[in-house]
C-alpha cells in the first residue's frame, strides 16, 4: 500500500554493489538490535525481506520481472548498506517508505506529494524513536 512503512530485515542480493563490497551471500542482514529497535518504535510497519536491484525497470520500462515471491518490496541501497555495515563493524538498519506499486499487468501507481511527506515525517519519527530520541 502506498505509503506504508517497511523495515527490511534482510536483503536478497540482486545487485552488484552489495557483492563487490563483499556480502559474498545471496542474501545480507540488517543490524539484529537496530532493526528490533525500528520494529519497536514503528508497530504498524511491516518487516521481513526485501530485494536490492541495480535498476527497477527493464529497458522498455516496464517493472522488473525479477523480483523474488518473499521479498515485501524491491529497491536499491539495503543490500549495499547492510554489506558496508558488516565489512566496517558498523550496525545498519533500513526504513523505507512504499512510493509505487505496480498491478500483475505493470501498471504504476506513484505516490503523491502530501502522502509522501506524511510517510517522510512518520518515518523520521520512527528512526528517533528507535535511536532513544
Amino acid at each position: 500500500m502506498l505509503g506504508e512503512l517497511v523495515i527490511a530485515r534482510e536483503s536478497i542480493c540482486a545487485d552488484g554493489t552489495s557483492r563487490a563490497l563483499g556480502a559474498g551471500a545471496a542474501r545480507t542482514s540488517a543490524d539484529e538490535q537496530l532493526t528490533a529497535a525500528l520494529v519497536g518504535a514503528a508497530s504498524a510497519a511491516r518487516s521481513g525481506t526485501v530485494v536490492s536491484v541495480d535498476l527497477f525497470y527493464e529497458t522498455d520500462g516496464a517493472p522488473r520481472a525479477d523480483a523474488h515471491d518473499d521479498a515485501l518490496a524491491v529497491e536499491m541501497e539495503a543490500a549495499t548498506l547492510f554489506a558496508l555495515g558488516a565489512r566496517e563493524h558498523v550496525p545498519v538498519a533500513c526504513l523505507l517508505t512504499v512510493s509505487d506499486t505496480f498491478t500483475a499487468d505493470g501498471e504504476r501507481t506513484r505516490i503523491d506529494t502530501d502522502l509522501l511527506r506524511t510517510a517522510a515525517e512518520r518515518m523520521g519519527a520512527v528512526a528517533l524513536a528507535a535511536l532513544g530520541d
